[in-house]
């Protein structure tokens, strides 16, 4: 399997020279439309020069995930980065902790609780879906609609798989976090399922690079 930089490149390339060009909310950028990027979880961190993963941010927003927390004011720097995308000043709805880990099911269980216990019960499963982008965030205009629609994990195997949709990813920002946050949620659920990890997928209706970044991916080689 190629690494993480490698896929990660690749991509970038791909959108900047092939890409249809599309004007989203007035802010220009590239598009692929449906793609699926298939990594090793183990290899979860961009490296390459100038595209690097921060990994000052990316961990804060997994502890900000694994708190369960829809508040920006969570730390400084969740705070410095959530606070324009929030509709009522305390909260956003891309604070995906809190749909695995807060928000209870009908059964009042949280999604991850019902995931863990729906695999245990039954590893072959396919019902294991936690929900993020919901009926709740289409009720007015959002600043702040979460990319995500779903995880879903599954066991074949003996290993873990996760699976994450989305309907639109940034390649340059959003990417990079998601990936490092989702594959380390993805081993935490292996560690208390007492499994190993599978292959992790990410899958995205619309993968796009903003024209602030075309200069920097010219030039890549």
């Amino acid at each position: 399997m190629k690494t993480i930089n490698d896929i990660y490149k690749n991509i970038l390339l791909m959108i900047y020279k092939h890409g249809d060009e599309i004007t989203p909310r007035k802010m220009k950028c590239k598009e692929l439309i449906n793609q699926t990027i298939v990594l090793n979880p183990k290899d979860n961190i961009i490296t390459l020069k100038g595209f690097e993963t921060n990994m000052n941010y990316a961990n804060e927003e997994l502890k900000w995930y694994l708190s369960g927390s829809k508040r920006f004011d969570f730390s400084l720097l969740i705070n410095k980065i959530w606070k324009k995308y929030s509709d009522d000043d305390i909260t956003v709805n891309s604070a995906y902790g809190y749909y695995f880990f807060t928000q209870k099911t009908l059964l009042n269980y949280t999604q991850w609780n019902w995931v863990i216990d729906e695999l245990k019960n039954d590893k072959d499963s396919r019902r294991c879906i936690i929900n993020i982008n919901n009926i709740t965030h289409k009720k007015h205009i959002s600043k702040d609609i979460p990319c995500t629609i779903n995880c879903q994990v599954m066991i074949r195997n003996n290993k873990l798989i996760w699976i994450t949709n989305m309907r639109s990813n940034d390649i340059y920002f959003g990417f990079r976090n998601d990936i490092y946050c989702f594959t380390e949620l993805q081993k935490k659920m292996a560690q208390e399922l007492r499994i190993e990890t599978g292959l992790y997928y990410h899958n995205v209706a619309s993968l796009h690079l903003y024209e602030s970044e075309y200069r920097k991916t010219k030039w890549l080689k």
